[in-house]
Parts: C-alpha cells; structure tokens; sequence
C-alpha cells in the first residue's frame, strides 16, 4: 500500500500543491456566497443575475471540491447537479438547480419580476447551504 503525506496526516488541508481541488471549491463557495448575499441588495434582473452567478459558482465549487474538476459550461454543471442528486438521493437539488437556470434566463431577457425575487433567493439560499454542507 503506498501512502501519501495526507494519509499520515502530514498534509495540510489548505496546501494547494496538496488538495487544489479543496482549496479552489472553498474559494468558489466563498464567492458564491459573496453573490448571494450582493442580490439582497439587488432587484430584479440585477439580483437575478447576482443569484445565477451564485449557483453555478456553487456547483463549481462541489465539483472543485469533490472531484477535484472544473465543471465551467452550463451543460456540465447541469449533468453534475442531476449526478449529484441522483447519487445522493437529493431530488431538491434539481428543482433549486432549475430555480437558479429561470434567473438566468429572467436576466438574459430582462424580465424577472420583483415578487419572485424572494422565492427564487429562498431556493438557491438551499443550494449554497448545500455545497456549504460539503466544503469543510
């Protein structure tokens, strides 16, 4: 068995050399959270596009994390969230995944209403406590 410094507890958990993968999903989920709490401050499209950047840097953030991967594009991280919910049991997953996919387009063409605002930041407030529940 060949044991590297993590396995004999040498390793120092935020050495990039040793776990990159750790260190860039703690660095994405502190942005994705610098976002969510910027569309408080925000309205309509402006705080629809501040909640789209906090999920997908969230799911960023899990993939980093977990997987030691980059999963950039917007079909990527879609595929990771259906994994993810799939493999951990966790259907919510994809309905605050979709939530976030609807700000996304609600900014793109300029049309989120205000009232569901509150509805969508309860909803991706679920994935960025999620992705917390897994960074250490």
């Amino acid at each position: 068995m060949r044991l590297n410094k993590n396995d004999i507890g040498m390793g120092d958990p935020d050495d990039v050399a040793l776990n990159p993968g750790k260190v860039r999903g703690r660095e994405l989920l502190s942005y994705a959270m610098d976002y969510f709490e910027r569309s408080r401050q925000l309205t309509g499209t402006r705080a629809a596009e501040a909640l789209w950047a906090a999920a997908t840097l969230a799911v960023e953030a899990i993939g980093a994390y977990r997987e030691n991967q980059k999963i950039v594009s917007m079909k990527e991280q879609w595929m990771y969230v259906i994994y993810l919910s799939i493999s951990m049991s966790r259907p919510e997953l994809l309905n605050w995944w979709r939530t976030a996919l609807a700000m996304y387009l609600g900014y793109k063409e300029d049309v989120v209403p205000d009232e569901d605002i509150p509805l969508a930041r309860k909803e991706v407030g679920g994935l960025i406590d999620f992705a917390a529940s897994i960074i250490k």
